[in-house]
This record gives structure tokens, C-alpha cells and sequence, in this order.
């Protein structure tokens, strides 16, 4: 008795309503989604809402909807009670077929007295065929009772239709779940571990291609992919719209910018070098000092309000610096490549520009279940719209015959009472009749 209880609490978690609930609450916060600004730093919560507000937004998830666990949560549950949904149906959909051949169920169309005994089944063919329900395996007897059925497939439309919708949203679930991001940058020879995996990437070189009026027209990354043993995966050349594919993992080429070797001395001895990158910066923390590439100018050209670059060819490189010391600005200035930059004690180098390339490598799970999916849907829509099921029955008694159908452009109930020529039947509803 209790098993039962708990069965009949939790049976609202196949029910349409249930359903119908979980999609809107989604609704809303796709909409919620579209007006609070996504995947934003904390700070611009705090500041742009109340404190209230704010707090909310984080407890709830509101920051990145999408991959929040109440999303996954709602989505979870449709996934349930379309599952539970679907398993029911099907089992409804299977009798359905199966009772077919139930005239009680059925509904009388019409009714016609013979003018003769009808003795001819070629005269039963052609009234299934005027009723549009010959089905492939021609008719049946049963208990005297003429029956034939066509495209009873059709039933199974709805089925398919949850079927598709349900395997796209678990699709859904399980690629946010498993979903990885991760990112490749650096500058030609260099060799890294993409973080959380055991892919290594080496950046074999780093092109980019011009147009004839000077514009990019390309960026373009050959990578060559490794293992932790150093054995060579795979190789290829990733530009903007054609990224690399390796066992799930996809190379998009999303950026480039330059980068330089810089030095820094204290009293002319050499303190540290690295390579820094734009708006990236060369720290000594023992020192309390750091020196930042805040910009690079390829083409440097400058007029009385700003600092700009003519082209991205490094006709007349320049570079804009920023010295930090005890985490507050000291020094900003533009010099050329290779110049002494001097502060106090300190001094620096940054030169040798070369271009860097940034890459974002993503891996989705689900696809393929989603592409089953939406090839469900398709079949359930098509069975839906294009093949409805259509079943007759014929029954004779004595001169009477009563012609009865289930499907529902068949339900037109035409009681009155006809007379019928087998013959004339025949000869002049060979091309069937328009029961719509």
C-alpha cells in the first residue's frame, strides 16, 4: 500500500500540467536571460543592481542561466516527464493498434440495403478502396465482420514526436554537463598542455594573409597535437570559419595580437625576462615592480587627440608601456622597440614583436543524440500530418450492409438508409470516394 502511495503522489511527474509548467518556467528565464547581461564579472552585479538584487541573481544562477543548476534541474525534470510521458503513450498507442479490428469502437459511416445477395469479394475490395482504407494486406473476416485497416503507422506520430523531443533534451543535459572549454595561445615553437586534458599543442607557425588594399583577409595556425609521450596525433591549419577536429575536441582560431621579449635590470643587473603579451605584464613581486605591453602599434601614427595604427604591417612599430611599483601607476609612455626604458633604478627592454595567436577549443557531447532527435521529430511530424490511419468495417445482414469507421475524417455519421448495386458501386466509384 505504501509503494502504491508513492507511486500515485509522485504520478504528477508524467502529467501534461507538470510539463506545461516546467516549459514556461523555462520560457521565463530564457526571457530573464535575454534582458540581465550573461557571464559578467561579479563586481558589475554589485554595482549595477541592489545588494539584494545582486545577491539573488547569484544564489539563483541568473549570471549564466544556461549552465546553472536550476536550469539543469528544470531541464531534468522535462526530460522525466517526457520520459514517463512517452512510456505511458506508447503503451496506450500499442493497444490502440491492436484493438483496431473492434467494431464497438467503431462508428457507423453508413448503412445501405443490397439489391442483391453480395456474394463478390472483388465487389469488398473496391468498397475498401472508395473508402480509402485498402490497406496492404488487402481485408480480413472476422466473426463474419469484413475488416481493413491502412496506414495504421500513423498512430505512432505523437509517440515519435515526444521520442525526438525528449532525446534532444537529454542531448542538452548530458553536453552541459560534460561541456569543456579550454583555450590555446602563444607564439610560433611553443608547446603547452590544453589544462584538464592530456593533449599537447605545439604552434607550428602563425600566418596571416592580406588582401590587395592592405586589409586581413586570414589568420591562419598550423598546431600540431601531441600526447604525454611527445608521439605526433595530429596536424593541421585552423583559420577563422574552419576549425580542427580532434576525438571531440574542437581548435577554433578566435584571436591574434603581438608579443615580445622583454628584460628588466635593476642598477644595469639583470633581475628577470619573459615573453609578455599585450596588456599582459612582466611582474618581480620581490621587487614590488611590474611592467606592462599595453599596446603595440604596428604602423604607429599620432595627431593631437590620440595614437593610432596605419596598418597592421610593422611599417614603424611603437609600443606603449605602463610601470607599476608597489601596485600603483609610476610611468606610462610610448617608445620604439629595443629603446631603454628607465625608472629610478629599474630599467627595461621590450623588443623581438612577433604575433601571437589565440585559439579556444571547445568539446560538446550530445550531438549525435540530438541529430537522432531531430530526425525523430521530423518522423513523428510526417506520420502525423501525412499518413492518417484509416480502418472500415463491413458487416452484412441479410440484405442490409453497415459500412463502419474509426478514423476521424470517417466519423460523419450517414445513417440514412441507401440502396446499393454491387455493380454500379463498381463502375462508378472505381476512383474512390471523398469522405473528407
Amino acid at each position: 500500500m505504501k509503494g502504491k502511495g508513492l507511486l500515485q503522489r509522485l504520478g504528477f511527474l508524467k502529467s501534461m500540467g507538470f510539463g506545461i509548467f516546467l516549459l514556461v518556467f523555462i520560457l521565463i528565464l530564457s526571457v530573464i536571460s535575454t534582458i540581465l547581461p550573461q557571464n559578467q564579472e561579479v563586481q558589475f552585479y554589485v554595482e549595477g543592481y541592489s545588494e539584494y538584487l545582486a545577491e539573488l541573481i547569484f544564489i539563483l544562477g541568473l549570471d549564466h542561466i544556461y549552465t546553472s543548476s536550476l536550469f539543469a534541474m528544470l531541464f531534468g525534470a522535462l526530460a522525466i516527464n517526457l520520459l514517463l510521458c512517452n512510456t505511458m503513450r506508447l503503451g496506450k498507442t500499442i493497444r490502440k493498434v491492436r484493438q483496431r479490428y473492434n467494431i464497438a469502437a467503431m462508428k457507423k459511416i453508413s448503412s445501405y440495403k443490397l439489391t442483391k445477395p453480395m456474394n463478390d469479394s472483388l465487389a469488398l475490395s473496391y468498397i475498401f478502396k472508395g473508402y480509402g482504407a485498402a490497406g496492404i494486406f488487402k481485408y480480413k473476416c472476422k466473426e463474419g465482420i469484413y475488416f481493413s485497416s491502412k496506414n495504421t503507422l500513423g498512430y505512432f506520430g505523437s509517440w515519435f514526436l515526444h521520442l525526438g523531443i525528449m532525446l534532444i533534451i537529454l542531448s542538452y543535459i548530458y553536453g552541459q554537463a560534460t561541456f569543456f572549454s579550454g583555450e590555446v595561445f602563444g607564439v610560433p615553437g611553443e608547446r603547452m598542455n590544453l589544462e584538464g586534458t592530456e593533449v599537447f599543442a605545439e604552434i607550428r607557425s602563425f600566418d596571416v594573409s592580406y588582401r590587395e588594399d592592405g586589409s586581413v583577409e586570414q589568420y591562419i595556425t598550423e598546431l600540431q597535437l601531441q600526447d604525454t609521450s611527445g608521439e605526433q596525433r595530429q596536424h593541421g591549419s585552423i583559420s577563422v570559419n574552419n576549425p580542427m577536429r580532434y576525438r571531440g575536441y574542437s581548435f577554433y582560431q578566435t584571436s591574434m595580437g603581438w608579443a615580445a621579449e622583454c628584460e628588466a635590470f635593476k642598477a644595469f643587473i639583470p633581475l628577470k625576462s619573459q615573453l609578455i603579451y599585450e596588456k599582459t605584464a612582466l611582474n618581480i613581486p620581490e621587487e614590488n615592480i611590474a611592467i606592462a605591453l599595453t599596446k603595440f602599434y604596428p604602423d604607429f601614427a599620432a595627431d593631437s587627440m590620440n595614437f593610432s595604427s596605419l596598418s597592421d604591417k610593422p611599417n614603424n612599430p611603437a609600443l606603449l608601456y605602463s610601470i607599476f611599483y608597489r601596485n600603483e601607476l609610476v610611468k606610462m609612455d610610448i617608445v620604439k622597440p629595443g629603446e631603454y626604458i628607465q625608472w629610478n633604478d629599474y630599467s627595461f627592454t621590450i623588443d623581438n614583436f612577433r604575433r601571437y595567436t589565440y585559439l579556444k577549443v571547445n568539446k560538446m557531447r550530445g550531438q549525435l543524440g540530438a541529430a537522432i532527435g531531430g530526425l525523430l521529430i521530423i518522423l513523428g511530424l510526417a506520420l502525423t500530418f501525412y499518413v492518417k490511419p484509416r480502418e472500415l468495417a463491413i458487416k452484412q445482414e441479410g440484405e442490409m450492409l453497415f459500412i463502419y469507421g474509426k478514423a476521424a475524417e470517417q466519423n460523419r455519421n450517414n445513417s440514412g438508409m441507401n440502396t446499393l448495386s454491387i455493380e454500379n458501386f463498381i463502375n462508378n466509384k472505381e476512383d474512390g470516394i471523398d469522405v473528407k
